[in-house]
């Protein structure tokens, strides 16, 4: 399972579900094919109300000839690798299972071909590139590897990209909560300052309610986890007050029975005063 989305992750996902950004999310990755249109492309991201419980931020079919994947992540990347092969074996599964084709077949499966981003909007020094043989056994030869793009730095160049303009709302948002907490202020000063430098200035526009919605019910999410983590740690000290009190006579009872048997009472007497 996929751990809590952070609250740009999901805006992210609601970002690309629009079709103008999707296409401009590929020819970000796909910079010198202008022939893609948004006719071409069909959303095919994972959500949780299928059986398995996964669910990933953002996929797309182009064309029929790509499947790309595309991930929004603020923490460790390390299981990036694992995770996304199996959001593409989750994905290719179903639609062969609609087309009625078996991995049993004696001819080769209509696979289409993957293509795997994340974009990084946390701290750490990450690489360009993270490959699942060099996470998992250290880089030596493997008979399966995953490679994973990383897309992180907002780009100098004049003309931003999407992914340029989602990394500066998720570097001015980072800076508005530590300013003003899990409050409206914080999501309102933050569009506020992504209008005024240009950036997703016509999603904001065209979403604002929406955007703020998702910002406000994340909130409110993440306070009810914490106040419910509070809860079970209250409940946790006091059973393990129980328990440690229980233990402690439990204890007790076995120091008397040493003391008794070294002063030679019989083994009646110390059950009697042990149990």
């Amino acid at each position: 399972m996929k751990p809590k989305q952070k609250i740009y992750d999901s805006v992210f996902t609601n970002l690309l579900s629009k079709k103008q950004y999707a296409l401009k999310a590929y020819q970000a990755i796909n910079p010198n094919d202008q022939s893609v249109t948004e006719e071409d492309i069909e959303e095919i991201t994972i959500n949780n109300v299928y059986s398995t419980g996964i669910y990933n931020d953002f996929s797309m079919r182009v064309k029929d000839q790509e499947l790309i994947f595309i991930e929004a992540q603020s923490y460790s990347l390390t299981n990036i690798t694992f995770r996304i092969a199996g959001y593409y074996i989750e994905t290719e599964q179903r639609r062969l299972d609609n087309l009625k084709e078996s991995p049993y077949s004696s001819k080769p499966l209509p696979l289409i071909k993957p293509r795997f981003f994340v974009v990084y909007s946390g701290d750490d020094n990450v690489p360009d590139e993270i490959n699942f043989t060099d996470i998992y056994f250290n880089g030596e030869e493997c008979d399966f590897n995953v490679k994973v793009h990383v897309i992180k730095e907002i780009n100098s160049q004049s003309k931003k990209t999407i992914f340029d303009e989602y990394l500066f709302f998720c570097k001015r948002f980072k800076i508005n909560r530590k300013l003003y907490g899990n409050t409206n202020k914080a999501i309102e000063v933050t569009l506020k300052e992504c209008i005024q430098a240009g950036v997703l200035v016509d999603y904001i526009l065209q979403n604002r309610e929406e955007i703020v919605g998702i910002m406000d019910y994340l909130f409110n999410q993440e306070k009810n986890l914490e106040l419910y983590g509070e809860e079970k740690k209250k409940e946790g000290i006091e059973i393990g007050k129980e328990l440690g009190i229980d233990i402690g006579k439990k204890q007790e009872k076995i120091e008397i029975a040493k003391k008794m048997k070294l002063n030679h009472e019989p083994i009646e007497k110390i059950m009697k005063y042990t149990h």
